[in-house]
């Protein structure tokens, strides 16, 4: 219908996958093959590329890697319907409900984050967490603590799973930056089978950061672009 409206030609393509292809063309991935892509912001999504080609599976709805369970016993029910997924566990808004609810429980424990939402939490934010955290907020950089090893865990599986030459990752939450691309480095080796290989896997901040959407788009109509989406 688009293409018979404007007279151009259209593409539908999942954002993360998009995302991931622009990050091996032109980003952080330039000159690797085989890539996993991850965004980590309200939620997780991924991308995967191998031979520099995006993977969709039999139905075209591979990769969606933030709905991997890494905590069946979880309390917390992702929006996918199940529980522990890492996107329940690691996406901002599970930040910020960690945090939330450690400083209800913790009623006392003074946090840079009270003053920053004027004591109404339900105000609370990933930018807020991450400055905090920075300020040498004990909380703050717990939370960031456990989403890094939350992701850690899960990238291990990742690892096992795929053995990627390099894992990029962008989104709002990566922007936190060294304590959680550290935290994540320190938890990997120890929750892979290929441990040696996983300490030597790249693990890169995305470099497209808020354009990446722009170029994922266009990648998919340039001839690298036209051959990664062939099957």
């Amino acid at each position: 219908m688009i293409e018979k409206h404007f007279g151009l030609p259209a593409k539908v393509e999942n954002d993360a996958n998009a995302a991931g292809l622009a990050e091996a063309l032109f980003g952080a991935a330039v000159g690797y093959r085989h890539v996993f892509y991850v965004t980590v912001s309200t939620g997780i999504g991924t991308g995967i590329i191998i031979d520099r080609k995006i993977y969709h599976g039999k139905n075209g709805v591979a990769g969606e890697g933030g709905h991997v369970s890494i905590d069946y016993k979880s309390p917390y029910r992702c929006g996918c319907g199940s529980l522990g997924c890492v996107e329940a566990l690691a996406a901002g808004p599970a930040m910020v409900r960690r945090a939330r609810v450690r400083l209800e429980q913790e009623h006392t424990t003074p946090s840079l984050l009270r003053e920053f939402t004027f004591g109404n939490l339900s105000r609370l934010t990933p930018k807020m967490i991450q400055a905090a955290a920075r300020a040498g907020d004990t909380v703050a950089k717990t939370i960031i603590d456990d989403t890094g090893f939350f992701l850690g865990v899960w990238l291990a599986g990742m690892i096992t799973l795929l053995d990627p030459e390099v894992i990029v990752i962008g989104g709002g939450v990566a922007q936190i930056g060294k304590p959680l691309f550290d935290k994540i480095r320190e938890t990997i080796p120890r929750y892979t089978i290929n441990r040696r290989f996983a300490a030597n896997t790249p693990l890169l901040p995305a470099k497209l950061k808020k354009n990446v959407g722009v170029f994922g788009a266009a990648s998919l109509f340039l001839p690298s672009g036209e051959k990664a989406e062939s099957d």
